[in-house]
């Protein structure tokens, strides 16, 4: 498992006037009081694009274990056991490659950045940078689009969904979008859209100022699965739009929709009453994609998503990086909003009912058999245990699935 540096304790990273208050704080959540402190410990990571992330196993030695899942050797789709042994050896030989590609990533962006980098022994994929505090922006791979900056807790969160390459993805809380590409290189290094593989990324999120955050990094990214993605501005909590279709990224099955006459039961997606249904950015074969019909018999099915990701809002007290911003911030307008944002009970009651209404509307658009995964950047019991009991009492008085 990744672990800190050894670096000291810094006890004087933060203003003095505030010590009191955040020992006080993580003190009422039952948390070392100490906790910000350990900032100095963490890393960062960088993340490979385009690679396909695996978790790894922790057991065993990174250079002698086989990916997850992917290299089984009891995999139903290989009939015959000499056809196993030899697709095996195959993917052996393709894990092997990783590790060298990976290893090489590594020394190199250890020679820009100056301190050591390592592969990630949790996560294939990501680079472990043993200064927290150390700049990747600068590098050359950072500037060539090869690696991006990512936290280990997000890839955490985005690789339990266990995407497959045909499953739709919906990312109710997306912004500032680093989770929703990380989804969308996972389904296309199985490679371009086509019928095996016609995976799609939704991102939801209700502020248009983060959402062109998350734009801004998709247009950036030299990655080819932005081609996937599509952005809403909506409410999470309301937000209904269907998936698209298996065939979106078929040009032919574009061009007969935009000029076949609508059915009586056929409805453009801007005319549907929910807000801002029209997507706030997308590319080309998802901007014209068109709803179900509105009128849903007992024979209609509405398309749902295969897998759910709610990262949703919360008091961000866990995230010790963030909370950093604010402490060492020389503005006094962020530096005074650490109350309100961070310190505040009335803030934890609040975050908590938005968070149950968050993941609620989560299920409510998740396929039968589908997967939700649920995550917050706090340590509360309030914002984490709590909103996921509340659910699964909720929505099993009423549910069969």
């Amino acid at each position: 498992m990744d672990t800190p540096t050894d670096q000291p304790i810094d006890y004087d990273n933060g203003p003095n006037e505030w010590s009191n208050e955040i020992s006080s704080f993580y003190q009422n959540l039952n948390l070392d009081p100490d906790l910000y402190y350990c900032i100095d410990k963490l890393p960062r990571y960088a993340r490979v694009v385009g690679f396909d992330y695996r978790i790894n196993h922790i057991s065993d030695p990174l250079t002698t274990q086989p990916p997850l899942k992917k290299y089984k050797l009891e995999d139903s789709k290989l009939p015959t056991q000499e056809n196993t042994v030899q697709d095996n050896d195959k993917l052996n030989i393709a894990f092997k490659t990783d590790i060298q590609n990976l290893t090489s990533l590594s020394s190199q962006l250890e020679k820009e950045v100056g301190c050591q980098v390592s592969i990630s022994n949790t996560i294939l994929g990501l680079l472990r940078i043993s200064n927290g505090k150390a700049k990747i922006n600068s590098s050359n791979l950072y500037k060539t689009g090869k690696i991006i900056g990512f936290d280990l807790s997000s890839a955490i969160a985005a690789i339990s969904l266990d995407v497959k390459p045909n499953d739709h993805v919906l990312d109710l809380c997306c912004a500032p979008g680093g989770k929703l590409l990380f989804i969308a290189d996972k389904i296309h290094s199985h490679g371009a859209p086509h019928s095996l593989c016609s995976g799609s990324v939704t991102g939801v999120d209700i502020s248009k100022k983060r959402l062109s955050t998350c734009q801004s990094l998709i247009k950036k990214s030299k990655s080819q699965s932005k081609i996937r993605i599509r952005l809403f501005a909506s409410d999470g909590t309301t937000f209904n739009v269907p998936p698209p279709e298996d065939s979106w990224w078929d040009y032919s099955t574009l061009k007969q929709q935009s000029c076949k006459k609508l059915q009586p039961k056929e409805v453009p997606i801007d005319s549907i009453s929910t807000p801002n249904i029209k997507p706030f950015f997308s590319s080309k074969l998802l901007r014209n994609i068109y709803t179900p019909p509105l009128e849903i018999t007992a024979d209609t099915r509405i398309r749902k998503y295969n897998k759910v990701l709610v990262d949703a809002e919360c008091s961000h007290d866990g995230s010790l990086v963030h909370l950093s911003k604010y402490i060492n911030s020389n503005s006094q307008s962020i530096f005074g909003k650490l109350d309100s944002d961070f310190l505040s009970q009335d803030r934890l009651e609040s975050v908590s009912e938005l968070q149950l209404d968050l993941i609620l509307n989560g299920w409510n658009n998740l396929s039968t058999g589908g997967t939700l995964v649920y995550s917050t950047c706090s340590l509360s019991y309030k914002q984490n245990e709590l909103v996921i009991a509340k659910f699964l009492e909720t929505v099993f008085k009423n549910s069969s699935r």
